[in-house]
């Protein structure tokens, strides 16, 4: 194969991938999943690196015990529409405390709780440096 014909070849294998990826991750039964890094929050709001909602729903933001949900406060919240989501915000009511541990959740926009058959990915907690 020569570089002509290589160099027509990674751009058309780049659009294939990227494309069976949307389709798998829209595939119908995949779980929610959220994921959400420490971080120095920027004012009054953290950022979301990624979350997935099965359907229309929600991010929570927790403060407490995300093990035992005691003394659990939701801080902050976006509504969200199916499907994928990348780097977004979600505005809290008070700024954290530098240390405090925070949890983010992915839930069931009107019932407020948890999808059916969610697992751990639906959660994730991580701390306000």
């Amino acid at each position: 194969m020569t570089i002509r014909r290589l160099s027509r070849a990674v751009p058309l294998t780049a659009l294939l991938l990227a494309v069976a990826t949307s389709a798998s991750a829209a595939t119908p039964g995949t779980l929610p999943s959220v994921t959400a890094l420490n971080q120095k929050p920027k004012g009054d709001a953290v950022d979301i690196t990624y979350a997935y909602l099965p359907m229309d729903g929600r991010v929570q933001i927790y403060s407490g015990d995300p093990q035992a949900r005691t003394n659990a406060a939701v801080v902050g919240s976006i509504d969200l529409t199916a499907g994928d989501h990348r780097d977004f915000k979600v505005q809290l009511t008070t700024a954290p405390k530098s240390g405090e541990r925070l949890w983010a959740a992915v839930n069931q926009a009107k019932a407020n709780s948890t999808f059916p058959g969610s697992n751990e990915r639906a959660k994730q907690s991580f701390k306000a440096l």
